[in-house]
C-alpha cells in the first residue's frame, strides 16, 4: 500500500475539523452511555474501577511525556496502522464496508485490552468514529485530529480537572 492508499494525501479542511469536533462530542456522549448500560450488569469500565485508575499527572515532565506519547505520537501511529492499513485492508479484502468497520474495530479494541472490559467495549464503538472520518474525507487527517483531541481531553484535561 502506498502513502495515498492509506490516507496520507490531501489536507485537513475546515469541514474535516468540524466533523472531528462533532466526533469528539459523540465519543464523550458514548462513554457514559456505555457505562450506564454495563454498570447494572457488573461490567466495570476499567480493570480497577476506583479512583486509582485515573492517570495522575504529578509534574511538568509527566504532562510533557503524556502530551508527546499519548496525545501526539500515539494517535498518529494508531490512525496510520488501524485505519490506514487495517481498515483499508479489510475494506479491500471484504468488499463490504460494514465488515471492515467491525473487524477493524475488533482489532483496535483488542490492542487496548489493558484498560478494562467496559472500556474495550467503548473503544470498539469509538473506533467507528475515526473510520467514518477516514471514509468521509478520503484521508486520515480528520481522524488523526479527532484522536489527538480525544486523547488530549482523556489524558490531560480530565486528570487535571478531576484531581
Amino acid at each position: 500500500m502506498g502513502i495515498s492508499s492509506i490516507g496520507l494525501s490531501g489536507s485537513l479542511t475546515f469541514k474535516g475539523v468540524f466533523y472531528a469536533l462533532i466526533g469528539l462530542g459523540v465519543a464523550f456522549t458514548l462513554y457514559p452511555a456505555i457505562e450506564a448500560i454495563l454498570q447494572p450488569i457488573g461490567i466495570k469500565m476499567l480493570w480497577r474501577g476506583d479512583a486509582s485508575s485515573v492517570l495522575r499527572l504529578k509534574s511538568a515532565v509527566d504532562i510533557l511525556l503524556i502530551l508527546f506519547n499519548a496525545v501526539l505520537l500515539g494517535p498518529i501511529a494508531e490512525e496510520i496502522i488501524f485505519r490506514g492499513y487495517v481498515f483499508t485492508a479489510f475494506k479491500q479484502a471484504r468488499q463490504n464496508i460494514l465488515s471492515a468497520y467491525i473487524l477493524s474495530a475488533i482489532v483496535f479494541a483488542s490492542a487496548h485490552i489493558a484498560v478494562g472490559p467496559g472500556t474495550i467495549i467503548f473503544i470498539f464503538f469509538w473506533s467507528f468514529i475515526p473510520a467514518f472520518l477516514y471514509l468521509k474525507f478520503g484521508n486520515l487527517y480528520p481522524a488523526i485530529l479527532f484522536h489527538i483531541l480525544n486523547n488530549f481531553v482523556t489524558y490531560i484535561v480530565f486528570p487535571l480537572w478531576i484531581l
